[in-house]
């Protein structure tokens, strides 16, 4: 599992920040590197603790169909949402401070074989036969741990040009 961690301090009271995290299909757009395509609540109610999600995203020209659920759900402090066919966990907390509000925004994570290797294979289905070969290989594979550690740079950038999205939509109004 694959972990990225980035904090922001926004000027903002923590009720006023988790107000947007909550708002899920709001939050999903601020993402520039997402596609929104379909976001849909499958649960009843104001979202709270168990509440689902119908999310389907186009990212690089891959549609992306997803349901999650919040695991966690502490109103103005935390979300904790997973989503089982990625297998990915993201943790949103939130911390007051004298001027505001620290917003962490943690994902733990799965890279497929097939993405960490896109490069070299374009968009063709990897072979089992290369998979089995290539994991036969001794580990750690030094070859497959950098290009794993780059994707993740690139996610950590992401995330933090995010971040600061929200940051700017949440003070805008102040």
């Amino acid at each position: 599992m694959h972990k990225i961690q980035e904090s922001i301090e926004i000027k903002a009271s923590a009720k006023k920040v988790f107000a947007l995290l909550k708002d899920i299909d709001r939050r999903l757009r601020l993402n520039p590197f997402l596609k929104i395509i379909w976001i849909q609540k499958l649960t009843e109610g104001e979202p709270k603790l168990g509440s689902r999600f119908w999310i389907v995203t186009s990212c690089n020209n891959r549609r992306r169909d997803c349901i999650v659920e919040w695991i966690e759900y502490e109103e103005n402090k935390k979300i904790v949402s997973y989503e089982s066919i990625t297998q990915t966990k993201l943790t949103l907390t939130l911390s007051e401070t004298s001027t505001g509000t620290i917003l962490t925004h943690k994902e733990e994570f799965e890279i497929p074989f097939d993405i960490v290797f896109r490069d070299e294979l374009g968009e063709e289905e990897i072979p089992l036969w290369r998979k089995i070969l290539y994991f036969a290989k001794p580990f750690p594979n030094i070859e497959y741990t950098n290009k794993v550690e780059v994707i993740k740079e690139r996610l950590r950038a992401n995330l933090k040009i995010l971040l600061t999205i929200i940051k700017k939509e949440v003070e805008k109004d102040l």
